[in-house]
């Protein structure tokens, strides 16, 4: 088996690409480094859900995340203003602990600030943190704040469930649904790459600046969720994780993916393949479940989609047709070349 190694490092490398170190210590991609690290690192009865979920889960009930976050990979400055740059990160911070099935109650705020900050810069970056967690009922609980080469944030985020939603539940018969449009938030991030000024009420470039977790959504799912991820990493990884963790096989419809008119004609536009597009863009931070029996096709305003179903055996599968072929394609991971 190849493996490989990726590190985030302070030196050059372009926009949205991690930059790689020579290293011995060498993993695939990102669920072979966290299968790994499950079977080296023992379970001593505190924690109820360990590392391989959204989110942990521990024994009283409480609902713990932790993600990274760093210019030029998560987030671009160039047409990003510092509050979007907060909102954004707090969301898809949030968005992992509302896909465990929990509501937000606290967010913890660790700041690398590089020489060029200013008050004012960090003042907005609090400001946008702050209003996505008014939004969602929680808040800012603390932080931690050092010196950098280059604007990182580490973002803890908690929540409280005693009935957790997990990528494992899923079961022969149920359906794959989707909420929202797939590939908006990439069709966003395109368009703000080409044009910093965008309007932010376009709704692909607001999918990317200000991916809102689906908390609303997801209570008046729940009832009929069996297992749940948000899609972070793209359609492609995340329905196979499903697969994974449930021990099933999940088949997948490319005609009923859900997507912006705008998303359809970047891709005939640049030769980009539709189905591959919309697959693997990532960071749209929308619900990625099955369920067993009708699903509405709206949970409030989110439009819900059913884009699959599960069956018996393993693997994700991509049908056409009658025609299956297993599915291939991965979504964004730092750690694959």
């Amino acid at each position: 088996m190849t493996f490989s190694l990726w590190f985030d490092t302070g030196g050059g490398g372009l926009p949205g690409r991690a930059n790689r170190l020579q290293s011995g210590v060498r993993y695939r991609d990102e669920d072979s480094f966290t299968a790994a690290l499950r079977r080296r690192l023992p379970s001593r009865g505190r924690v109820r859900l360990g590392i391989g979920d959204d989110a942990a889960v521990l024994a009283g009930g409480t609902v713990l995340t932790v993600d990274g976050y760093r210019q030029g990979v998560h987030f671009d400055l160039h047409y990003l203003s510092w509050r979007e740059v907060g909102a954004r990160c707090a969301c898809a911070a949030l968005s992992d602990v509302v896909a465990m099935g929990a509501r937000p109650d606290a967010l913890f705020v660790t700041l690398a600030l590089p020489p060029a900050a200013r008050r004012r810069d960090v003042t907005a970056l609090y400001r946008g943190l702050d209003s996505v967690c008014a939004r969602l009922g929680c808040e800012i609980a603390g932080g931690d704040t050092i010196a950098g080469r280059e604007l990182l944030l580490a973002l803890a985020a908690t929540g409280r469930t005693q009935c957790p939603l997990l990528r494992a539940g899923a079961r022969p018969g149920d359906g794959l649904y989707l909420t929202g449009q797939a590939g908006a938030a990439e069709t966003g991030r395109l368009r703000l790459a080409r044009d910093p000024a965008a309007s932010r009420r376009n709704p692909a470039v607001s999918r990317h600046v200000r991916p809102r977790p689906r908390l609303e959504a997801m209570l008046a799912l729940r009832p009929r969720i069996t297992a749940l991820i948000d899609t972070s990493d793209g359609i492609a990884g995340d329905a196979r994780r499903l697969a994974r963790a449930s021990e099933v096989r999940i088949i997948i419809a490319p005609e009923h993916l859900p997507t912006l008119t705008a998303t359809r004609t970047l891709c005939r536009r640049s030769g980009r393949d539709l189905t591959e597009f919309i697959l693997t863009a990532g960071e749209d931070h929308e619900l990625l479940f099955c369920a067993r029996g009708p699903v509405p096709g709206r949970a409030g305003a989110v439009p819900v989609t059913r884009i699959g179903r599960v069956e018996r055996g393993r693997g994700l599968w991509l049908e056409r047709a009658g025609r299956r072929q297993r599915l291939t394609l991965r979504g964004y991971d730092h750690l694959r070349p």
